[in-house]
């Protein structure tokens, strides 16, 4: 850009052009010069920030929190470990947010009988919200009023999903939406019950062959006479 605009001033000086256009493209030239570095950087910056945002949902071990549900529930991932669980963070304005909702809700019916627990929060105040559901029906928790916790928990931006699996772990984690976004989740979600399967029918097999096991018997009693002790010297 800057190139190119040196270039257009450096053809109207060469020519009869207006004093004025001359004048418009010198100045447009320098503009370019300190603006477009500065932009750069700036995006830069924008970037980095995002990369980095997001870390207390990014770790290894899953976010710690208690919260009350909409539906009078306690929201408390450390009892929930054993579970897989999905957190998506949204709110009304949010239209991607709204997008996918849909299909969210079809993924968590899908995985209701494996006990994969949704759990949705946003910022939304809770009036807002219940009026909110009731045209746009959800079947998994939501909780409300949750600006603060979101803030903690720094998200990166709207919407986004995370996946915990059995150990507390995060598995998956992923803002914005497009067309295979949810492919993306339902392969996560997927990945992690079948992790989780696989661990039970381990510690089903090992408890198993616990009780299967026969205990060690006690010696049997010995009924013979003892032996007469030897006589005196």
């Amino acid at each position: 850009m800057t190139e190119l605009l040196a270039r257009l001033a450096a053809a109207a000086r060469s020519t009869d052009a207006p004093a004025a256009i001359v004048a418009v493209l010198g100045f447009a030239t320098r503009l370019a010069r300190v603006m477009i570095p500065a932009v750069v950087a700036a995006a830069a910056v924008v970037t980095a920030a995002a990369v980095a945002a997001g870390q207390a949902l990014a770790g290894d071990r899953a976010p710690v929190f208690r919260a009350r549900a909409m539906d009078g529930t306690e929201v408390d991932t450390a009892a929930l470990k054993g579970r897989v669980v999905v957190l998506n963070f949204w709110f009304a304005g949010c239209k991607p947010c709204v997008m996918e909702m849909p299909e969210l809700d079809d993924l968590a019916e899908d995985y209701r009988d494996d006990g994969v627990e949704f759990i949705a929060l946003t910022r939304d105040p809770e009036d807002d919200v219940r009026e909110f559901l009731e045209s746009h029906p959800l079947g998994y928790r939501h909780v409300a009023g949750a600006a603060d916790l979101i803030r903690d928990l720094e998200v990166p931006s709207f919407p986004t999903n995370v996946v915990i699996d059995h150990l507390g772990e995060v598995t998956y984690i992923k803002s914005g939406w497009g067309p295979d976004t949810t492919n993306g989740l339902r392969g996560a979600v997927a990945r992690a019950v079948a992790r989780k399967k696989k661990a039970d029918k381990r510690a089903a097999k090992e408890a198993a062959a616990a009780t299967s096991s026969p205990a060690p018997s006690a010696p049997a009693p010995s009924n013979a006479a003892p032996a007469p002790a030897p006589p005196a010297g």
